[in-house]
């Protein structure tokens, strides 16, 4: 998490709909690119990992001075029969 002895984590709550692309990710993404321009990324793609990827490679892209971590997941309903 960091060398700092104590850390402040966030919370949201937001609620989801079927298909929502949830990304959990480190300060060495959320510090270099905007929530706006991550969901723009996150809405181009359908691919999971194709989202990690591009996701990492645009914060590289923009300097990241730190190591940049990204997990994404899909939020899906399942269908009753």
């Amino acid at each position: 998490m960091g060398p700092e002895p104590t850390i402040t984590p966030e919370f949201t709550r937001d609620r989801l709909r079927h298909n929502d692309v949830i990304i959990l990710c480190s300060d060495g993404l959320s510090n270099q690119v905007g929530a706006s321009e991550i969901a723009s990324i996150v809405n181009t793609k359908v691919d999971l990992e194709a989202i990690c990827d591009a996701l990492i490679d645009r914060a590289i892209e923009t300097g990241a001075p730190d190591n940049v971590t990204v997990i994404a997941g899909r939020y899906t309903v399942p269908t009753v029969d």
